[in-house]
Parts: structure tokens; C-alpha cells; sequence
């Protein structure tokens, strides 16, 4: 009896030690799994909770440090498993945080594209924990990617309040402001963000297109020239496109040619883009006079595409112009040859003049005179070479200095036609219209 007890006591002995050898085996191991996570070590991280993982499967923290490492060694479907498992452990979260449980859980969702799911359990965290600053910038990228802006504003305003160095939060607002076309809000933000952070380039995407959308064409090619970068190659052509246009829109024809043609280069055959960059390539030839080469241009990209209709219109109103000597003289002469040349169109009007002012590199102003032996009328004449179409806000210009010069009547001469609001706007009042063909004829007479 008393050999079979001795026995009994050295067995229970035995599995005692072996029970506190193991847990003293997981509780080190569990420390070296922490140690490897605070180095960063995740691969020697998941090699250790493998081990705890064996003799510790009900362990809450065993499957936390898991998912966190799962996370980071970007096994999702496995962390989610994990935090599964934690939360049918109701004792876990007496030493886990839940504003951490739930905001790793969120990243996971995230990640998984859950993006419903996520922002739920970060809507969580920030009950669990007010100031938490990333929480907030989550669900707020979130609403903004689901263009919820007021929600989005709203969270990314607490980011900014909690963490005002929070740079990308400052420039999603920014971007919420632009997409809402308030300009000088998204200014704003997007320039705080590049203050925050100087490395970071992306605002300066959108303050370019924002500056070109105000007409703000110098500070435009600035803001595109700090992102101009390759790495993105959409985003690239669309800034070679809008430094472009910019510099077309500042008549800086050359530069802006510069662009196109670098754009002729990069962009594919079948690129959306292809199409626009003729467009207004074909537009800086002609305000530099180059007509034949502009019409080439435009007549490429017609027979490609003839029923892209901004450049169908183009074609129809140029394809003459080669052939049109007179129209020819009259965009490429300078000073006193137009002069002479508007003398003989002044002639064939029967009108008399004292002085032809030539304004602009397109509008000359004539101060004239229409009489016969019945009547004399004073008539102020404005000619524009411009090839582009006369609006009804251009003739509200002539009305005004018909009135302020005490003039009779107006006559707008123009090489391009006129709109269906200029024609109905000259009805109203005493304005004469000659268009290209009414010219030509005139000229030919």
C-alpha cells in the first residue's frame, strides 16, 4: 500500500512539474513573441507564436499577438480569425484595450475591402477612446471615398483637432473643398499640407488644376511644375496637358507647343487625351500665323475622327483658309500693312475714317463716317481677325462705346462667324454684322 502511494505521489509530482515546465515554456515564449513584435522581427514573431499557439490555443493575448502579426505579415483572413476567436472569450478584454481591439480590427476590414465594416468598428474606437487621432482620419478617408463630404469634413476636422500636424488629413479636406468648387478653402488646406510635410506632392496636383480653373494660369504652370514627375504617368500627361494650356492661355504660344509636342511623344495612339492635345496644338499655330500648319493639324484629327465635334466645327471653318488668299494677308500682315489692307475693306463700305487704332494683336477700332447726299452717320467699327466665334458679350462691348462716343451705329467685322446670341443681340440694336463669307464676297466685288 504504502509503495503504491509513493508511486502515486512521484506520478502526480511528475505531471505537476511538467504542467508548470509548460506553462513556464508558453510564458516565455509569449515575452520573446512581444520582444520580436517591438523589434519589428514579425517573421521570428510568427515562428515563436507558433510554438505558444500549441500549448496555449484559449490563451485571449496568445491570439492577440497573432493577429497582430498576421496584420503586419499581411495575412488578413488569419487575423480576422484571431480577433474572432477574442471575441468569444468574455474575459478578454479585462486586460486587452477595446479602443486597440477595435481599431486593429478596423485596419483588418480594411484591408479585406470592407470598407462598411471598418468604418463601423472605427466609429467603435472613437467611443471607446475620443482622442483618438487615427480613428478619425480612417473614418474619415472612408467617407470620403464613399463622397459622403459633410461626414468626411466632419471627421477630418476631429483628426486635425486631436493631431494638427495630421498633413494628409489637411489635404483630403483640401481635395473635399476643390471637388465642391470652394477654391479658397481648398487653397488653404492644400497649401497647409505642403507646409506639414514638403516631401509630400500630390496637393500640388490639384492647386494646378485649381489655379486653372480660377485662370490663374502663371501660378497653374508653377503648382504642375513641382508634380510633374513620371512616376504616376496619367497624372503626368494630365499636368504636361494643363502646363500647356496654360501657357496657351497666357499667349505664350512657343512654350505651349513645347508641351503639346512633348505630349505627341508620350501619349498613345488610343490615350482620351490625343484628341485634345491636336485641338489646341492646331490652336497655337494659328495665333502664330502658321495657318497651313494648323489646318494640318485639325485635318489629321478630322479624318481619324470625324465626328469629334469641336474639331469637326474647327475643320469646317478653316479648310478654306489655304485657299483663301485675302484671309491669308489679313492674319499675317502687321501695323501699316493691315492698316492698308482694312483701308481697302473701309473703301469698299463706302465709309470715312480718320484713324484706324489697331488695339490688339486681333481688334482694331475705326472711328467712321457713312453719309450720301441725304444723311451722315457717325459709325464705330470694330474688325477682329480672331478665328474665334463672336458672342453676344464681345457686341455688349461695341454697344457700350457706341453710347460712350456718341457714335450712330456699330459694325463688327469678324473672320469667324457669329453666334446664335450675337445674332439675336444685334436685333435689339443698331449693330451691323459682317461675318468671313459676307467679306470675302465683299472683297471680290
Amino acid at each position: 500500500m504504502s509503495l503504491f502511494i509513493f508511486i502515486s505521489a512521484i506520478i502526480l509530482l511528475l505531471v505537476l512539474g511538467a504542467i508548470l515546465l509548460i506553462k513556464s515554456y508558453g510564458e516565455s515564449t509569449l515575452a520573446k513573441v512581444i520582444q520580436y513584435i517591438d523589434e519589428k522581427d514579425f517573421y521570428r514573431a510568427n515562428m515563436a507564436i507558433s510554438k505558444v499557439m500549441k500549448t496555449q490555443s484559449k490563451n485571449h493575448l496568445a491570439h492577440w499577438y497573432s493577429a497582430r502579426i498576421n496584420f503586419e505579415l499581411k495575412e488578413y483572413e488569419k487575423a480576422l480569425e484571431n480577433l474572432k476567436t477574442i471575441l468569444q472569450m468574455p474575459q478578454s478584454f479585462k486586460e486587452l484595450s477595446r479602443a486597440q481591439f477595435h481599431l486593429l480590427l478596423a485596419d483588418v476590414f480594411y484591408h479585406l475591402n470592407k470598407p462598411n465594416s471598418a468604418l463601423n468598428q472605427y466609429l467603435l474606437v472613437t467611443q471607446y477612446d475620443p482622442d483618438n487621432a487615427r480613428a478619425y482620419a480612417r473614418a474619415g478617408y472612408i467617407f470620403f471615398l464613399q463622397r459622403e463630404n459633410n461626414n468626411a469634413l466632419n471627421f477630418l476636422s476631429r483628426t486635425i483637432k486631436h493631431n494638427p500636424k495630421d498633413y494628409y488629413s489637411y489635404y483630403l479636406i483640401g481635395r473635399i473643398y476643390y471637388y465642391m468648387d470652394l477654391y479658397p478653402k481648398a487653397k488653404e488646406n492644400l497649401r497647409e499640407s505642403i507646409k506639414l510635410n514638403k516631401d509630400f506632392s500630390e496637393p500640388h496636383y490639384y492647386l494646378a488644376q485649381l489655379e486653372f480653373n480660377r485662370k490663374q494660369y502663371q501660378s497653374s504652370i508653377r503648382f504642375a511644375g513641382k508634380e510633374l514627375k513620371k512616376e504616376d504617368n496619367d497624372k503626368w500627361l494630365k499636368l504636361l496637358l494643363l502646363t500647356a494650356r496654360s501657357y496657351l492661355e497666357i499667349k505664350n504660344y512657343i512654350h505651349a507647343i513645347k508641351f503639346f509636342e512633348m505630349l505627341t511623344d508620350e501619349v498613345p495612339a488610343e490615350h482620351p487625351i490625343r484628341k485634345e492635345i491636336y485641338y489646341y496644338m492646331g490652336d497655337c499655330y494659328l495665333k502664330l500665323n502658321k495657318i497651313e500648319k494648323a489646318i494640318s493639324i485639325w485635318e489629321q484629327l478630322y479624318f481619324q475622327d470625324p465626328e469629334f465635334m469641336d474639331i469637326k466645327n474647327k475643320y469646317a471653318q478653316y479648310k478654306d483658309l489655304t485657299r483663301e488668299s485675302i484671309i491669308k494677308d489679313i492674319i499675317k500682315a502687321k501695323n501699316d500693312k493691315l492698316k492698308k489692307i482694312y483701308e481697302k475693306i473701309l473703301e469698299k463700305l463706302k465709309l470715312h475714317w480718320n484713324d484706324i487704332k489697331i488695339e490688339s494683336d486681333n481688334l482694331t477700332k475705326v472711328m467712321a463716317v457713312e453719309s450720301s447726299k441725304a444723311y451722315s452717320y457717325s459709325v464705330l467699327v470694330y474688325i477682329n481677325r480672331s478665328f474665334d466665334m463672336v458672342t453676344s458679350g464681345l457686341l455688349e462691348f461695341l454697344l457700350q462705346e457706341i453710347r460712350a462716343t456718341g457714335s450712330h451705329k456699330g459694325l463688327y467685322i469678324s473672320l469667324a462667324d457669329f453666334t446664335p446670341d450675337a445674332l439675336d443681340y444685334v436685333s435689339k440694336y443698331p449693330i451691323d454684322l459682317i461675318n468671313r463669307s459676307k467679306l470675302l464676297k465683299l472683297l471680290k466685288e
